[in-house]
């Protein structure tokens, strides 16, 4: 059984990631709090996608330790960029999955509408948190039909056949959603009713605590 976090207590777990990783002086600090983000992911069911996230991590500070121990050319070291700021914004992306696939556009809604924000600023902020989903769902969907219909083709051949469509499917979701937004009452000046009622229960306390301490902690070197 996995746990379902108030939408409140995700935003604060992304904010303090957000902080940690262009604040922090050294990738210790990161480290520490991904751990952290994999024990908050795992409570929430992400189990295949901590397993990944994990993964990637490894690889990306296995690269950049074994590039900073060389003495490589510096035509070659400079490409140490990329897994360190992978390193960095790896905890960014940890802490933005549950607020994508868990938390519901009903809900976010509910939370802005008791955070007293604009609607003109809530409904396109959650029109834009179901983009990125559902493009990954067309770019799945498109992917497996160019496997189907280019098996044996050289990668090259398949990337344009690949890329072409999922652009214009992101055009026009991008249409849909906006047409999204309009229906879903952006005009509209009547309170909001929703099935759904939002509780900040004790553990959303716990893990908004646990990240702002750990994450306090972690930077002033405590």
């Amino acid at each position: 059984m996995s746990v379902r976090f108030h939408p409140l207590s995700t935003i604060i777990v992304l904010i303090m990631a957000m902080i940690m990783a262009f604040v922090a002086n050294s990738l210790i600090p990161i480290m520490w709090f991904s751990a952290f983000l994999a024990l908050y992911l795992v409570v929430q069911g992400f189990y295949k996608t901590t397993f990944y996230m994990i993964l990637t991590f490894v690889i990306f500070y296995a690269l950049y330790a074994v590039g900073e121990s060389m003495d490589l050319p510096q035509s070659i070291s400079m490409f140490l960029i990329f897994p360190y700021f992978g390193l960095r914004l790896m905890p960014i992306y940890m802490a933005a999955v549950p607020l994508l696939r868990k938390i519901s556009p009903s809900e976010m809604l509910q939370f802005f509408e008791k955070m007293h924000f604009s609607r003109r600023i809530s409904l396109p902020v959650v029109v834009c948190m179901r983009y990125t989903p559902t493009l990954l769902n067309e770019y799945k969907t498109i992917r497996q039909y160019v496997k189907q219909r280019l098996m044996g083709r050289p990668f090259w051949e398949k990337w344009e056949y690949l890329m072409i469509p999922f652009l214009f499917r992101s055009i026009k979701i991008s249409e849909e959603l906006s047409v999204s937004a309009t229906l879903r009452g952006i005009e509209l000046n009547n309170t909001r009713t929703n099935a759904e009622q939002l509780h900040f229960k004790w553990f959303d306390k716990t893990v908004s605590i646990l990240a702002v301490i750990l994450g306090i902690a972690l930077e002033v070197g405590l």
